[in-house]
């Protein structure tokens, strides 16, 4: 869920899928809202981003671009996550952080509240246990350093309880067939401003709704970043008109041209009302 309007989300580990053994990708288990099980299974390469190969990736990103470490997994479950943190924060960029936890140690903890994070979304448990985060005595002492004056400035919260609405990427990944499909041009906040979600590998996907099982832009390894980025709008374009790509499908999405009637209603109009328009001062 990122607060930054352009990001690139780093993805720190993709944990193994093994359903011999109850088993499904990201041991917080939110397979409710995450198709866990499809991002294991397909995802191709090293599963634990090392903090060279983060530095690497991070140094061809531009200091300006807002770096966030959510993606398609629990990021503290990396052993690096903090080291890594403060490598793009020493850098200078803008820094997010999505997180239940899960992984990160009290020792950790006294280091990331140190750093000057934008922003930290914070997952909590939930009633119906659809986040499975282990209420252990290390994660409230380590929840305490987090939430406690001095901890995290910038803390926003998120449950999946009761009012928790869907982005409806878990069904988009596995049951896309079922999903409404729009035949109009599409347009949506990712198309606008650059949101891409890397992974261990290198491989580079258009937006975090994908769950990195479509849209692949490319791979760091092969394809700098600014090349990549240079191509955001072209292959944007490409997709809204493409009535088979992910964007026909996606809640997040909306009429092109109704969209872009809108923009120019609102250049003429200058923000006012059509009656304010033509009736000017006498509107009250």
């Amino acid at each position: 869920m990122p607060l930054h309007n352009s990001i690139v989300e780093i993805t720190t580990i993709v944990e193994d899928w093994d359903p011999d053994h109850g088993k499904f990708g990201c041991r917080i288990g939110c397979l409710k809202y995450c198709p866990q099980e499809l991002i294991a299974r397909y995802y191709q390469g090293i599963r634990v981003l090392p903090l060279d190969i983060h530095n690497q990736y991070i140094d061809q990103i531009p200091v300006s671009q807002c770096i966030s470490y959510c993606g398609f997994g629990e990021p503290a479950l990396n052993p690096h996550f903090i080291d890594m943190i403060e490598y793009a924060c020493n850098r200078g960029n803008p820094v997010e952080v999505c997180s239940t936890l899960v992984g990160l140690t009290e020792l950790q903890a006294h280091r990331l509240v140190k750093l000057p994070i934008a922003h930290f979304l914070l997952h909590h448990p939930d009633y119906y246990h659809n986040a499975k985060i282990p209420l252990t005595e290390e994660y409230y002492r380590v929840l305490k350093i987090i939430e406690e004056p001095g901890g995290i400035e910038y803390l926003r919260d998120i449950r999946m309880g009761g009012c928790f609405v869907t982005v409806y990427v878990e069904d988009m990944a596995r049951h896309p067939e079922r999903m409404q499909r729009k035949l109009a041009r599409r347009m949506c906040d990712f198309m606008k401003n650059l949101n891409y979600v890397l992974m261990p590998n290198g491989d580079m996907f258009y937006c975090c709704m994908t769950r990195g099982l479509s849209n692949k832009v490319g791979n760091l390894h092969e394809t700098s970043f600014n090349e990549l980025a240079s191509r955001h709008k072209e292959i944007g374009k490409a997709m809204s008109k493409d009535p088979n790509s992910i964007c026909h499908i996606c809640p997040s999405s909306y009429n092109y041209y109704l969209d872009k009637g809108q923009q120019i209603k609102n250049r003429i109009l200058s923000g006012r009302t059509i009656k304010e328009l033509f009736l000017g001062d006498m509107v009250k």
